[in-house]
């Protein structure tokens, strides 16, 4: 399928957010990335939101949001409808070109993405991509 890429523009695009998420949670509880709780959150610890979420990349299939990526430097927290899994590996793409960035001055540029231990799919993306698992483990993989 042919997915088109876009940065956030509005409160329409957060609404879309918001509904994937609980699509998706609707798809696969109890194994999720993300309520909308967690978005609500993530967004009040910005200092200006307004700012912050135009620079969130979106993608869609026709009109729907299925797609984007939560962009942090050094960081990114993929979220998927799982009905589109196929778009991920842009996802990832999008995040090692724009994310990837060195934790000390002196160190390689690196990218941590987050996978749950039961996501085959995207922990199969990860290692092919050239990513390990990093030393943390919650109830998901860090991917470095």
């Amino acid at each position: 399928m042919k997915y088109t890429q876009r940065f956030y523009q509005d409160d329409a695009d957060y609404a879309a957010m918001h509904q994937l998420i609980i699509e998706s949670y609707a798809a696969t509880a109890p194994h999720h990335y993300m309520t909308p709780g967690d978005l609500d959150w993530w967004c009040g610890l910005k200092e200006d939101p307004t700012t912050f979420l135009p620079t969130v990349p979106l993608w869609f299939a026709g009109a729907e949001l299925i797609a984007y990526v939560w962009p942090a430097p050094g960081n990114a927290d993929l979220l998927v409808h799982p009905a589109h899994r196929d778009v991920e590996p842009e996802l990832l793409d999008w995040a090692v070109a724009n994310l990837a960035a060195p934790e000390k001055d002196d160190e390689p540029p690196s990218l941590t993405v987050w996978s749950l231990e039961t996501d085959t799919y995207r922990n199969e993306l990860l290692a092919a991509s050239g990513f390990a698992p990093g030393p943390e483990f919650y109830s998901s993989f860090l991917w470095n």
